[in-house]
C-alpha cells in the first residue's frame, strides 16, 4: 500500500512551535515500520505565509496526479485545498483528519472554515475527533469516522504516588489565546492561598522525553482551553497517570470518564471554586493509582489499537476507489 500524508504540521518545522504536529510524525513513523507500507510526506509551511497552501496545493496535484497513491491522508482542512483544483476528479481515496480550528467556528477563523467544508464534500472519508465535529460533518459527508490519535504509552508510563513534585503543569504555550492561560493563572493563585508552596510548568519547546518526564513528575494537569480538537496532551497525561482537571473542550470530557483523578469544569465554575477541588483531585489520584493509565487501554487510545483503526479505513477507501 502506497500511502501518501499530506500535513501543514510536522516538529522542527515551526521555529516558533518545534513540537507542532508531533503526533503526526509518530502516526508516520508507525505506518513506516509496517512492511506493507510505503510512507512519503508533504509537509506545507502555512505559518510562513498561508498563500503557501494555494501553491502546494498545485505542487501536490501534480505530485498526486503523476503518481499513484492508493491513500492520501491529509491532516487539517487546508492541507486539501488540492482536491478543488478538479471538481471532476473523484477524491475517494483521500482521507482527511480534521483537527478542530479547521472546522469549528469557536477559534474565529471563519473563512478555513467554509473552505474546509468545501474540502470535506470531495473526500472518502473524513476522520473526526470529537461529538462537535461529528455534527458538522455529518451533514456534509455520510463517509466520517471517529478516530483520535494515539498516545505512545512506553514513553508516557508512570504511576501516580506521594512523590510527585508540587508543580501544576500548564499545557501548551502562555502566548496561545485559544489554550487561555489568564484563566489558569486565576485558578492558581487562588490555589497558591491554600498551598504556598506549589509552582507551576508551561509545556512549550520541550522534547518529547522532556514532556514526558514532567508529566512523571507533577501532581496535577490543568487545561483551562477555550476550543480543542482531541488534546493529545490529555491522552499523554493519563498514560502517564497524571491528575487532571480541564475545561470541556473536544472529547476531554469522554476520553476521562469518571475516572478518579480526574475532574472536567464547567464554564460556571468560579477560578476559586475550582481551586478548591483540587486537593479533591489529587487525593483521589493518590487513593487509585494505575487508574488514569488502565482508561488509556480501556479507551483503547494506544498507538498500536489506533494504527489498526486507521488501517481499516485505508482499506475501506482503497475498496472504494
Amino acid at each position: 500500500m502506497k500511502v501518501l500524508v499530506v500535513t501543514n504540521m510536522y516538529p522542527d518545522i515551526n521555529p516558533e512551535c518545534s513540537y507542532e504536529g508531533i503526533f503526526v510524525k509518530e502516526q508516520v513513523d508507525c505506518l513506516n515500520k509496517l512492511s506493507n507500507i510505503q510512507c512519503d510526506s508533504f509537509i506545507i509551511k502555512g505559518f510562513e505565509s498561508k498563500l503557501n497552501y494555494l501553491f502546494d496545493a498545485f505542487k501536490i496535484f501534480f505530485k498526486v496526479s503523476f503518481n499513484h497513491f492508493d491513500v492520501i491522508h491529509v491532516h487539517y482542512g487546508l492541507s486539501g485545498l488540492f482536491v478543488l483544483l478538479n471538481p471532476f476528479k473523484s477524491w475517494k481515496n483521500v482521507v482527511l483528519t480534521l483537527h478542530g480550528g479547521d472546522i469549528l467556528s469557536k477559534q474565529g477563523k471563519y473563512i478555513q472554515n467554509f473552505i474546509t467544508k468545501a474540502i470535506v464534500k470531495r473526500v472518502g472519508n473524513v476522520i473526526t475527533l470529537n461529538d462537535e465535529m461529528n455534527g458538522i460533518v455529518s451533514k456534509i459527508n455520510h463517509n466520517f469516522t471517529m478516530l483520535p490519535c494515539g498516545v505512545d504509552d512506553e514513553l508516557f508510563n508512570s504511576c501516580y504516588s506521594a512523590n510527585r513534585k508540587n508543580i501544576i503543569i500548564f499545557p501548551g504555550s502562555m502566548n496561545r489565546q485559544v489554550k487561555n492561560f489568564p484563566l489558569f493563572n486565576e485558578i492558581f493563585q487562588e490555589y497558591k492561598k491554600i498551598d504556598s508552596e506549589v509552582e507551576f510548568t508551561e509545556l512549550d519547546g520541550l522534547s518529547r522525553d522532556e514532556i514526558a518526564v514532567k508529566l512523571s513528575q507533577s501532581k496535577l494537569l490543568l487545561m483551562t482551553s477555550i476550543s480543542e480538537g482531541s488534546p493529545q496532551i490529555i491522552k499523554e497525561a493519563l498514560s502517564s497517570d497524571l491528575a487532571i482537571i480541564s475545561t470541556d473542550v473536544g472529547d476531554v470530557k469522554s476520553v476521562v470518564g469518571n475516572t478518579l483523578g480526574t475532574r472536567i469544569i464547567s464554564s460556571k465554575e468560579t477560578p476559586l471554586q475550582i481551586a478548591n477541588s483540587i486537593n479533591t483531585v489529587i487525593k483521589d489520584a493518590l487513593d487509585s493509582p494505575t487508574n488514569r493509565r488502565a482508561r488509556v487501554f480501556t479507551k483503547e487510545l494506544t498507538q498500536n489499537l489506533i494504527m489498526k483503526k486507521l488501517l481499516n479505513i485505508y482499506e475501506r477507501v482503497m475498496n472504494n476507489d
